[in-house]
């Protein structure tokens, strides 16, 4: 429950603080799948 509770706020605060439109929580890249621009998605993952 709590980590339920813990994505429903960072979830929150990325919509309306961060004013992000698109937003998804628990999901995980395959490790499988290549990667395009990979220090610039690290760079925004970081800053966000």
């Amino acid at each position: 429950m709590k980590i339920e509770m813990g994505e429903s706020l960072f979830y929150s605060w990325l919509r309306h603080v961060k004013e992000c439109q698109i937003v998804q929580t628990n999901w995980k890249t395959s490790p499988q799948w290549t990667l395009i621009h990979e220090e610039k998605l690290e760079e925004v993952r970081i800053t966000t």
